[in-house]
Formats: structure tokens, C-alpha cells, sequence
């Protein structure tokens, strides 16, 4: 994985440039000096904010492309064994067991498909709701999904959504991943919708990343405007915990 320093790749700008791909890959850990993107920008003291953002786009593109390299590589028995273990995880945490508006994805791309546990949770009377964009740049807005609905590809790069408007007000969101780090901030494509939709939110929803554990990255180097995520659930179990009950908790700004 190139270092930060590396020169900006032309036209890449991980908020200006929207996602063509939508899946939750994993990452070239193994090759991260957890350290150099922070001694870069601590050795140059008179870097003003503008630059040292420029320095963490740059290092945010050449990472996502890495990731979602690597994440076309998991071969289907790869891709089955993870899904199994992160429902299997993502069920043990509990965040099922007092909310029943749950909102989620439809995969792309291969992201983690969690498509038949959510037609298990509505069976159980879950009203499950996806995600839509209304405009460019705004926040999302979740519409009521049941299983055999007609969908509306028709949006933003053809991601289903609907037919139909029909709002939720979701108190869980489970959101995909390309890449997550120890204090649950989350690696998306650069466009900025779940942060945007969730600085609006009041209550919060509880958010749980959903990704695979090789995605983690010794940090994604946060910035204001990015969201920590209450649980991120990979395959290799599930990182934070819940509070004993969410409607005490003020999750609009997240330390």
C-alpha cells in the first residue's frame, strides 16, 4: 500500500469523486506502518488543516482501490464462510433483541449479503427498511422493504431502492464497510452519505459496521466529519459494546 506521501493521484478526491463499486474487501494490513501518515504530518508543524486533509485523501483513495482489489479476490466458499460467521456474530450481539426498525443495504459488488437474515427478522415482525438518495449530497432517507417488494434500480449507479416511499424511522443501521480500525471509525467510498444522514439523525440509530476482519487498518486517521460506529461485526467476532439502553445515550455527536 503506497504511503501517503505518495503524489495525489489526478482528479482522485475521495468527497468530490461518488463510488462506482459498493462492497466490504479486505486490506493489505500487513503492509501499514501505523505510524507514518501521523509522523508525516507531525514533522511538518506549519502544515496548515487544507494540506494535511489533502495528505489523508490521498492516502484514503489509494486505500479504498487497494481494498476492494483484494476483496474481488475471495473466492464464493471464501466470501459463504465469512458471510455465515459475520450473521452468526452479528446475531450474538444483541442489537436485535429491543429495536425492531432495522435499516441495511442491498448488497453490491460483494458486500456482505445480509439479505436473508433480514427476510428471517421481518418474519419475526422487524419492519427492515434501505437506503435511498434523494439528492446528491444530502442525507439519506430509509423506505420500508419487505421481501419480494418490486425495486427501483433506476437511482445512483442502479443501487435498488424501493418502488415505493414509504419512511422509516430506523433505531438500528447496519452499514458496509471497506475498512474500520480499533476505535470503530468506518472506510466508506467517499461520498458521505451515512455521515451526513447520521449528523442529522436525533435520536441516532444504533450503527453496527459490517465488514471482514482483514479490513481492519491500524486507523483511517479521522477526521471531523467522520462517524465512529457503536459495534463494528466482521467475521472474527464484534468490536465495541452496547449500552444497557440506547435511549439514555446522546449518539448524535460520538466522542
Amino acid at each position: 500500500m503506497s504511503s501517503p506521501s505518495d503524489k495525489k493521484q489526478p482528479g482522485a478526491d475521495d468527497h468530490e469523486t461518488e463510488p462506482r463499486d459498493y462492497a466490504s474487501p479486505p486490506c493489505y494490513q500487513h503492509e501499514l506502518d501505523p505510524n507514518y501518515l501521523g509522523t508525516a504530518l507531525a514533522e511538518d508543524k506549519d502544515a496548515d488543516a487544507g494540506s494535511a486533509w489533502d495528505t489523508v485523501q490521498s492516502w484514503r483513495v489509494a486505500t479504498r482501490s487497494q481494498l476492494r482489489t483484494l476483496r474481488r479476490e475471495l473466492n464464493y466458499d471464501e466470501r459463504a464462510r465469512c458471510t455465515k460467521r459475520i450473521v452468526e456474530n452479528l446475531q450474538n450481539t444483541g442489537v436485535f433483541s429491543r429495536r425492531q426498525r432495522v435499516g441495511f443495504y442491498w448488497p453490491m459488488a460483494g458486500e456482505i449479503d445480509l439479505r436473508p437474515l433480514m427476510t428471517a427478522l421481518t418474519d419475526q415482525g422487524v419492519e427492515a427498511a434501505l437506503p435511498v438518495i434523494i439528492e446528491p449530497k444530502q442525507p439519506l432517507e430509509f423506505w420500508a422493504w419487505h421481501p419480494g417488494d418490486k425495486l427501483d434500480e433506476s437511482g445512483p449507479w442502479g443501487i435498488p431502492a424501493p418502488a415505493t416511499r414509504q419512511l422509516v424511522e430506523v433505531d438500528v443501521l447496519l452499514i458496509p464497510l471497506l475498512g474500520f480500525d480499533d476505535r470503530r471509525h468506518r472506510l466508506g467510498h467517499g461520498g458521505g452519505y451515512y455521515d451526513r444522514t447520521l449528523s442529522e439523525m436525533d435520536p441516532r440509530p444504533v450503527t453496527v459496521g459490517i465488514g471482514l476482519e482483514i479490513c481492519r487498518l491500524p486507523s483511517i486517521y479521522p477526521q471531523a466529519h467522520d462517524v465512529a460506529m457503536d459495534l463494528i461485526v466482521t467475521d472474527a467476532g464484534s468490536l465495541g459494546q452496547l449500552q444497557e439502553d440506547s435511549s439514555d445515550v446522546n449518539r448524535r455527536n460520538p466522542q
